[in-house]
């Protein structure tokens, strides 16, 4: 029996085959290298942490990182620069502009986190990498500067030199229906054009040899998440062992809060409520009030948040002793060997990195 199509899902499906074939025609290329960081669903994969880490990686391997993200959610029209060596390229309006609302939470974070590491903030990354390759190419050799294109598998109009494609380990591909039925942006299949594919989350070696199946030409990899450090709102770190097994008021809001929940499960089973915000959701003042009173009447000794929800309630007087787990991605052994293999050689001469400031 063959299965049944919604038609609002074929809709779907024509739309994305024609945007594709439109896109793939007209392609454009960057001057320098480009690491594409995507996915195939809707939802968190674990994009941000892992464009995190490259950028990372290239710095130490002596690159120039550069991340063209379109800043979902993010209010901003026009190109945003930050981290960039001179002033007049540092985005368009002031310094108070820098935050969640005009980025795009993942934005704003890669910005928190990455303080010395360019990012360009416009849906166009072509026009976005094109500003930022003339604000730094008199800077940095042409085979020094790499762009990692933050959730790019997509974005067909620019040509990358590697694709990343990261899969959830726990529900890789939902109902398996495309949108708006399911969580699919790309059927399954379209994962034979990844160069490489990162198991998030947990190892799945079932899922592993159905991804070998699909994509036998691609390298895989398993990941997860380590607790780098749990931090208060003035950034200080607290132990683990300070909030082990003690009773917990957890909240978010992202695309996959059962993954938070594991992690502080692994912290301390004395869950007191565990409270779910819609992904990307906009706190007010009034809703962290609430939380810290409820978290009051169940006797809880911490309120414990992700990093990606700390960006956006840093500013109440409501957040203080609210605490959030620092995520880290550890990807096995060869990931980053694989990634910046001799694509990224250099054997030309190139200006010595310059210290970039804000």
């Amino acid at each position: 029996m063959h299965k049944r199509i919604d038609p609002f899902e074929f809709l779907y499906y024509i739309g994305y085959f024609v945007k594709k074939s439109y896109l793939l025609h007209r392609q454009k290329r960057l001057p320098c290298k480009v690491i594409s960081v995507g996915n195939i669903t809707v939802g968190g994969t674990g994009k941000t942490p892992t464009t995190i880490a490259l950028a990372l990686e290239a710095k130490k391997k002596g690159l120039q990182p550069v991340i063209l993200t379109r800043g979902y959610k993010g209010n901003a029209k026009e190109p945003i620069l930050i981290n960039f060596p001179l002033k007049q390229t540092i985005d368009k309006g002031s310094a108070t502009e820098m935050s969640p609302a005009t980025l795009g939470d993942e934005a704003f974070m890669m910005v928190e986190k990455l303080k010395d590491v360019p990012l360009v903030k416009f849906p166009d990354r072509y026009k976005g990498g094109t500003l930022a390759f003339d604000a730094l190419k008199q800077y940095f050799h042409i085979h020094q500067i790499v762009f990692i294109l933050d959730d790019g598998f997509q974005h067909w109009g620019l040509y990358r030199d590697i694709d990343i494609v990261l899969v959830d380990g726990i529900n890789p591909f939902g109902n398996r229906k495309m949108l708006p039925f399911g969580v699919l942006r790309e059927l399954p299949r379209e994962l034979n054009r990844a160069d490489i594919i990162v198991i998030t989350k947990v190892k799945n070696e079932e899922l592993f040899n159905r991804l070998r199946l699909i994509a036998p030409n691609a390298s895989i990899f398993s990941s997860e998440y380590k607790i780098n450090r749990i931090k208060n709102l003035t950034g200080s770190s607290i132990s683990i062992e300070e909030i082990n097994n003690k009773r917990l008021y957890a909240f978010c809001g992202i695309a996959q809060p059962e993954s938070f929940k594991k992690i502080i499960t692994s912290i301390s089973e004395d869950f007191a409520y565990f409270n779910e915000f819609p992904d990307h959701y906009k706190y007010k003042e009034k809703d962290i009030t609430n939380i810290k009173k409820k978290a009051d009447k169940l006797k809880c000794d911490f309120i414990i948040t992700t990093e990606k929800d700390m960006v956006k309630i840093k500013g109440f007087k409501s957040a203080d002793n609210i605490l959030y787990i620092d995520l880290e991605i550890s990807i096995e052994q060869g990931f980053y060997e694989k990634v910046f293999s001799s694509k990224f050689s250099q054997s030309s001469p190139y200006k010595a990195p310059l210290r970039i400031k804000l």
